[in-house]
């Protein structure tokens, strides 16, 4: 079919129905060829449909980009945020470039907040600038902190345990608030 298609848009093709085993010239060198394409050792499969091949590519790669995701020891600051890969909400593309940048230095730790310059080098101690009791990463701020207790009310609404990381959507209001989006968008002296 796929080369009839193709065949028609540089020609005009007409099907025609044929009565078969009456002598029909083309008709019958149709049924030799097919009577010769069956005595073939080779034996074609039916090509796979597209669907399903890109089904079958995206729970490969799903599986394999989930087995790197829990093994890697790496990223331990975005794990706490994000449990498996692609599961971050389809909101994300709404919100502005600048709170998308902030959420992303929060979730993957690479931001202003005291760890993070102690271990680049900019600063010589990693301790929370508002509580100074533990060190200052995202997961403090948002699940530790009692400096931040009030904060974090307002954000998530409801008071979080240590060992559970707030919503994405209460992530956001939490940045929202001026010390938070400046302790993680620029350093503050």
């Amino acid at each position: 079919m796929d080369t009839l298609n193709i065949l028609s848009k540089t020609n005009f093709v007409t099907l025609r129905w044929v009565k078969a085993h009456v002598g029909h010239k083309l008709n019958e060198e149709a049924d030799d060829l097919a009577k010769c394409g069956t005595g073939l050792d080779t034996v074609f499969p039916p090509p796979i449909p597209r669907s399903l091949s890109k089904e079958l590519v995206k729970k490969i790669f799903t599986t394999k980009w989930t087995e790197h995701w829990k093994d890697n020891p790496m990223c331990r600051q975005t794990k706490y945020w994000i449990e498996t890969p692609g599961s971050l909400p389809h909101w994300v593309i709404l919100i502005s470039r600048s709170m998308l940048s902030l959420i992303l230095q929060a979730l993957t730790g690479h931001n202003y907040l005291n760890y993070h310059e102690k271990i680049v080098g900019n600063i010589h101690s990693d301790r929370c600038r508002f509580c100074g009791d533990k060190r200052e990463e995202f997961y403090h701020l948002t699940c530790e902190c009692d400096a931040l207790a009030g904060e974090r009310l307002d954000s998530f609404w409801e008071l979080q345990p240590p060992d559970c990381p707030p919503d994405l959507t209460g992530l956001v209001r939490f940045i929202h608030m001026n010390c938070i989006g400046m302790a993680l968008g620029r350093r503050i002296q």
